[in-house]
């Protein structure tokens, strides 16, 4: 028998051993607590096996000392692996403590037994077990001492099997089999080893339970209860999935069905396999011959007016060596989120207030037209209203909104098959149409009868057409509409025309513009825009000064002319910039004429309405005074009645501030606003510039000379000097002269000249 004991002791040692090197990858704090448990239980077989196979008795007392105090550490290793499997006493370290400080009393009392024999005695003894005849040191004295021993390891015992029974009881009944597998595994062997304490066994037979408790929590706690428990839970995972799970074998039988596969088969009621084997040997059926893959598809199916979508997936099940061992389908209902999706598509494509496409779905269906059908002539119709903006302001938003509606009902009333339209940008639509269905009269008129309807007698609104036939279909679709607008460009002054074409001569002058604002900043840092001075003359033929002028000296196209970058300036914004550059020159010139003694010349420089939103005038202009050391009355500053039109009370401020500081305010262009007596009446000015526009020639020669002569005069009177440019001949300045104007500018006395020229004609030295 003590042959048996040891043998099997020994097995369960290596397995153990085994066991503990299997686990080293594992990095977990439950594998930790069950290295310990394994390692003690290693060392707790082989005391207990040398304490029966020594024949020296110190040696036996030792070791049987040794393999008390073991259990004890068995019994610490137990709970520390009880803490982490239940989760109790994590962060209370109390009991911890006092377990291991109660073990490491024990520990020190059960070593000095083999010196003071307080706890037990062994003794030779010769046991008879049947057949078996065999002689050991066994323990058959125990001491008072012996006593201390046994109520420290059973006190730890009965905690650990307190702490299982409480967490089994506490827990649902998915996840009480995890502990009670191990509760009742070390009640049986703690009712073993009570046996051998208290009937005297020699042999501690318990211990081979310990080793098996310890292999027990090993498969228990990592292998069979995790994997039982993650099959279950997968189980009713899938059980309560929102898709469909199908699952078969390597012959085809259907192994499980979950509920929604049920609902999407319409085999609720139904507990047999059958229709589930059907529908697979049908679908292995259409594969044919073909070696089985992964695959997905979608389908729909169709109930009256409903339509359902699925996705469904097949997928082969492999074991590791990727051998084919089963399939599954999981099928999905996607009716929800493909209505879901179209709804947002039809959001992210369509305009929210008229109802037809917007910019990036109008640009995405022409470009799909133009992909699937090339060989078709088409044309892109951009539509824009003139002054849409005013049209708000006067009408109201709402109004705007329902004009806007009228024009993209028209195009849906007009527009079908193979045609498409969209609302681009706020009152800009586009029509991507055949050309053979392009009818400019008809359109015209649709157009003219939503003008109609938009407006009332007082206002018409207007509402222009850019044409750009398609040459090649590949190019991108948003080049098309700009070609489109660009036409709309040409015209968008002519309230005579509703339509216009593009051709290349747009498409150059829009190169040509592109290339001037491209070439801007690097005209400035090269210094490419020069001054040029037109004189001014008095009546007497007196230099009183000059008007400060821009050219454009490229260095390679030359002199740029101020009527082909200006007014692209003005609407880029970059006016300002050019402005103060110009100021800035003018200023630096009249300091160079002080130092010469010339004080008696001015130069006006012009003002942009654009500068009045991007510069702080005042500061600009008296901070250039301030830095150049002139006097204010010598820059003078001419603006024109239009700029101060918008925030007039504001702008009159500044004016007033500006002659205060002692700058000539000019008005130039005086005569061609529609309100100009009323501006006059409130802007306090130096000077008014006369309209050119009057001098023409005209049908009404006599009425001009009238008008301009009543404008003079009464000029004079509020107190205010008056400069006519545009003078060309010498009849026009005898009536001038005769009117009672007082400086002249014009060709008829000069051109405007680069300043140089300037200086040496008229001798400003």
């Amino acid at each position: 028998m003590i042959q048996g004991f040891c043998i099997t002791g020994i097995i369960l040692v290596v397995f153990m051993a085994v066991c503990i090197v299997k686990m080293g990858s594992i990095k977990k704090e439950i594998v930790n607590t069950m290295r310990f448990l394994f390692s003690v239980a290693i060392l707790t077989v082989l005391c207990n096996i040398a304490a029966v196979l020594t024949v020296e008795e110190t040696v036996a007392m030792l070791m049987h000392g040794l393999y008390f105090a073991l259990t004890d550490w068995l019994v610490v290793a137990l709970f520390y692996f009880a803490k982490h499997y239940t989760g109790y006493f994590e962060k209370n370290k109390t009991v911890v403590r006092l377990f291991s400080f109660l073990s490491i009393v024990d520990t020190i009392s059960l070593l000095a037994n083999l010196y003071f024999k307080h706890i037990f005695y062994c003794e030779w003894t010769d046991i008879q077990q049947g057949a078996f005849e065999y002689s050991c040191y066994a323990v058959h004295t125990r001491m008072p001492g012996y006593l201390s021993h046994i109520l420290i390891v059973y006190s730890m015992a009965l905690f650990v099997i307190a702490v299982f029974f409480v967490k089994a009881r506490n827990t649902i009944k998915l996840y009480r089999r995890k502990y009670d597998v191990i509760l009742y595994s070390f009640v049986i062997i703690l009712g073993v080893n009570i046996i051998y304490r208290f009937v005297n066994i020699a042999i501690d037979i318990s211990v081979i339970f310990y080793a098996l408790l310890a292999m027990a929590i090993g498969y228990f706690g990592l292998m069979y209860i995790p994997k039982g428990l993650t099959a279950r839970l997968l189980s009713f995972s899938v059980k309560d999935m929102s898709m469909g799970i199908l699952c078969y074998d390597l012959e085809g039988n259907c192994i499980y069905v979950n509920d929604m596969a049920k609902r999407l088969f319409g085999q609720t009621q139904s507990s047999d396999y059958e229709f589930f084997e059907k529908y697979y040997a049908e679908w292995l059926e259409e594969q044919g011959d073909e070696e089985l893959v992964d695959t997905t598809w979608r389908e729909q199916q169709i109930e009256g007016d409903k339509i359902s979508y699925y996705e469904t997936k097949f997928k082969r099940l492999l074991d590791d060596e990727g051998n084919f061992v089963g399939a599954y389908f999981s099928i999905v209902d996607m009716t929800e989120e493909i209505i879901k999706y179209e709804r947002e598509r039809y959001r992210a494509t369509h305009d929210e207030l008229t109802g037809i496409f917007n910019r990036v779905g109008f640009m995405e269906q022409v470009h799909m037209v133009l992909e699937n059908d090339p060989d078709t002539k088409r044309c892109m119709m951009c539509v824009d209203v003139k002054d849409f903006k005013l049209y708000n302001e006067m009408f109201g938003v709402e109004a705007g909104d329902k004009l806007l509606i009228k024009i993209a009902g028209i195009m849906r009333q007009e527009y079908s098959e193979n045609i498409v339209y969209g609302r681009l940008s706020g009152d800009r639509f586009a029509v991507c149409m055949p050309v053979e269905r392009f009818d400019e009269q008809r359109i015209t008129n649709y157009i003219k009868t939503a003008a109609e309807k938009g407006g009332n007698e007082v206002y018409h609104v207007h509402i222009q057409l850019g044409i750009y036939f398609i040459t090649d279909s590949a190019m991108d679709v948003s080049v098309m509409c700009d070609r489109g607008m660009i036409a709309i460009q040409s015209i968008k002054q002519d309230y005579q025309k509703y339509a216009a074409y593009y051709d290349e001569t747009l498409g150059d002058q829009l190169h040509k513009e592109k290339k001037l604002i491209s070439g801007f900043e690097e005209a400035m840092d090269d210094g490419q825009f020069k001054m040029y001075l037109q004189p001014q003359i008095a009546v007497d033929g007196t230099l009183l000064g000059a008007e400060a002028l821009v050219r454009w000296m490229h260095p390679v196209d030359g002199l740029i002319p101020p009527i082909a970058f200006i007014p692209l300036f003005e609407q880029t914004g970059y006016i300002h910039k050019l402005d103060m550059r110009v100021w800035e020159l003018a200023c630096k010139k009249l300091a160079e004429w002080k130092k010469m003694g010339r004080e008696d010349l001015h130069i006006s420089v012009n003002i942009s309405a654009k500068d009045f939103y991007y510069i702080d005038l005042y500061e600009t202009f008296t901070g250039l005074v301030k830095q150049y050391g002139i006097a204010p009355k010598n820059l003078k500053l001419e603006i024109t009645e239009t700029a101060v039109m918008t925030e007039m009370s504001k702008q009159l401020k500044l004016l007033d501030r500006l002659r205060e500081f002692g700058f000539h305010i000019e008005i130039d262009d005086f005569g061609s606003g529609y309100s100009s007596l009323n501006t006059l009446k409130d802007m306090n000015v130096d000077v008014v510039k006369m309209d050119m526009g009057f001098l023409k020639k005209t049908e009404h020669q006599d009425r001009s000379r009238i008008i301009m002569d009543s404008m003079i005069a009464m000029s004079k009177k509020l107190g205010i000097a008056v400069i006519t440019e545009g003078v060309e001949t010498e009849e026009q300045v005898a009536f001038l002269r005769t009117a009672g104007c007082d400086m002249f500018q014009g060709y008829y006395f000069d051109k405007p000249m680069p300043v140089e020229q300037f200086e040496e004609k008229y001798k400003v030295s």
